[in-house]
């Protein structure tokens, strides 16, 4: 804690100097102005940040630049309220929790279309690569009424970029420690009605860094974790009269090692995965109030893993189609109405299945934003969002979700921020079909976990030099059917609907952005417990969800001054129960991160150089049990924009 003190410390003296040394410049004959941030996701029409029913806040293009970030979990991982649980290498698995939730309620977008596909729910964050993101929306709490099933710590949706309004190529190099390497490309021009972008990124490394042992004064080094990745990713638009069309395509093809923990190493076993995601959205504009939109998407992914030593050789393939039309219509500012239906069909074929495996869902939702000006002495404004959803599903049943939002505007820039939502997250073709050679099966009995969500909080935002915000959010989730594997045999597992989870907490947040410098800190609490009885003595009664850390703290800060950039990131984590009964626990950790670049503008482009080193005090720690995180290391980037 003193390290962190001192950090913080150190950095507020910093921000204070350059408070200093620039108040000067603002003055009222150069005054900076700010346009709010505006957001999609919360309610899926355009709002006001701040008019937001519940926690929700933007990442921009600027800020992940700010990051030591190649990938969306890089950039995540100092967000507030995010917990990503990572298996250590580059090329390692690495989900998201929210709120104590599980990785299969948090539901993740890619403009606005589910990539969290039926077999297991869950998303690889470290195979969505950071370069072709324009911003990130992230909308904490419950949203099934809105996006139907698993959306129910979050929902985060990915905007990636269009293309630009120029000419414009880039090109990039960059050679880290333990042999990383990477190349992007990238090619974009538009013109009022047609535009297109391209977007190449190649990745490898040998990933074999050395770690502490536990328990013992001596080093590791991870073996068998070679990595190689190519991204793709392509965009075009079409603009015809009041008629568009807007095509976005990603492909990602990983092959990676798989060292396995510390317990059980291994030193041939491998995955292949190959992704690709296809959207196609059409927007009819009729009039100033009313437009037609329609979001048709493409999911692919296939795995493959290998194990020669146990002569194991594994595939899934996963193909999922969505078409979802919305219809909206705005009755006079600051009223207005959403109208969609979304039919998705998903199919599952492979080697742990007796068969092919379906699941289709047929859904239809509406929403509204009615925003009342009231101007009474402590009420200026209320905003009401009321939200509809019915979902059926052709081998779990059918569920209806509503949710209401409130937004007071108690004064001027005070917000009172209040919703109430019921959520649902419906098994996956996991839980329900799989079956191993060991004995291992899913449950076809298995029914959907339900949970009642409120949220209430207040934001609050002004102007000194510079914006500055702060908002405090208390959340409660009260889920029941939690779907648990649960041991049937020895090392022998399968899903029931056995527990009940109560998980409440809050966040607390703080931003200042003062011209070409911004600082952010945070705190999350999160209380995540079983609060049933399997029976009269059950060990794991009112103990903690693994893996699920009471305590965050996370502060970032950085700014650009002439041709110079950086960035310094800190967190730190507290204490992750390891098994059901909080009997094992991995310790507090503290993560450091900074970079400093330059960028130097010339008659032909932008050159720039930038420096990024990943844990700077050298620090040995797990995320998750038996899978030790690197140690010191670097990251030299060298760049062209042209």
């Amino acid at each position: 804690m003193r390290l962190c003190k001192n950090i913080l410390c150190l950095s507020f003296f910093i921000f204070a100097s350059i408070v200093n040394s620039i108040s000067e410049e603002v003055s009222d004959t150069m005054k900076v102005y700010y346009l709010k941030p505006v957001i999609v996701t919360a309610t899926r029409s355009e709002i006001l940040l701040e008019k937001s029913p519940v926690y929700s806040h933007i990442i921009t293009r600027e800020q992940i630049s700010n990051f030591n970030s190649r990938t969306i979990a890089d950039v995540l991982m100092f967000s507030e309220g995010i917990f990503i649980r990572d298996y250590g290498q580059t090329g390692g698995l690495k989900t998201i929790s929210i709120r104590g939730t599980s990785v299969e309620n948090n539901l993740i977008l890619i403009n606005g279309m589910r990539i969290n596909n039926f077999q297991n729910g869950l998303v690889d964050l470290s195979l969505l690569n950071s370069d072709i993101i324009e911003k990130i929306e992230i909308v904490h709490g419950g949203n099934t009424a809105l996006y139907g099933a698993d959306a129910v710590g979050s929902v985060i949706n990915i905007l990636t970029l269009n293309p630009l309004k120029k000419m414009n190529a880039g090109f990039a190099v960059s050679k880290g420690s333990f042999d990383y390497n990477r190349l992007l490309l990238s090619l974009s021009n538009a013109t009022e009605n047609l535009g297109a972008s391209f977007a190449f990124v190649r990745e490898y490394g040998k990933d074999n860094y050395k770690f502490k042992l536990p328990f013992v004064n001596d080093f590791g080094e991870r073996q068998n974790a070679e990595f190689s990745r190519n991204n793709y990713y392509l965009s075009n638009f079409i603009k015809k009269n009041n008629l568009s069309f807007r095509t976005y395509a990603t492909y990602t093809h990983s092959d990676r090692n798989l060292p396995g923990s510390l317990s059980f190493p291994s030193t041939t076993s491998s995955q292949n995965d190959r992704n690709f995601y296809l959207q196609v959205l059409t927007k009819y504009q009729y009039s100033e109030n009313l437009y037609f939109e329609i979001n048709n998407g493409w999911n692919y992914s296939f795995q493959k893993y290998r194990e020669p030593v146990f002569n194991i050789s594994s595939f899934s393939k996963n193909t999922q189609i969505s078409i979802n039309p919305q219809v909206f219509y705005k009755f006079t500012e600051g009223k207005s109405l959403v109208f969609g239906i979304e039919y998705a069909k998903g199919t599952l074929k492979g080697t742990d299945y007796i068969s092919s495996v379906y699941r289709s869902q047929k859904s239809i939702y509406l929403t509204g934003m009615f925003l009342f000006e009231i101007d009474k002495m402590f009420l200026n404004n209320l905003s009401v969002y009321p939200s509809l959803r019915y979902d059926k599903y052709d081998n779990i049943g059918s569920e209806f979700s509503p949710k209401l939002g409130l937004n007071f505007e108690i004064i001027k820039a005070l917000y009172l921020k209040i919703s109430y939502g019921q959520n649902y997250r419906v098994p996956t073709l996991n839980e329900l079909f799989y079956i191993d050679a060991w004995g291992s099966k899913g449950n076809p009995n298995l029914k959907p976990e339900y949970s009642r969500s409120v949220d209430a909080g207040l934001a609050y935002s002004f102007y000194w030099l510079g914006n500055i915000n702060f908002e405090y959010s208390y959340f409660y989730i009260d889920t029941k059917d939690k779907i648990i594997w649960k041991e049937i045999q020895p090392y022998i597992y399968s899903p029931k609907n056995v527990d009940k989870i109560l998980s409440k907490g809050s966040i607390l947040s703080f931003d200042y952005e003062l011209k070409n410098y911004r600082i952010s800190m945070n705190y999350t609490l999160t209380d995540s417990r079983k609060v049933s009885k399997s029976n009269g003595s059950d060990p794991t009664y009112n103990k903690y969800i693994i893996y699920t850390p009471k305590h965050m703290w996370k502060f970032n800060l950085n700014g650009r001054y002439k041709m110079l950039a950086f960035g310094l990131n800190h967190i730190i984590v507290s204490n992750r129960y390891t098994d059901e009964e909080n009997i094992n626990k991995l310790p507090e950790y503290h993560l450091t991160n900074g970079n400093i670049g330059l960028n130097y503008n010339t008659n032909f482009g932008r050159i720039y150089l930038k420096l990024e080193v990943n844990n700077i005090f050298n620090r040995s720690f797990q995320i998750i049990k038996d899978y030790p995180m690197p140690l010191r290391n670097y990251k030299v980037s060298l760049g062209l924009d042209y």
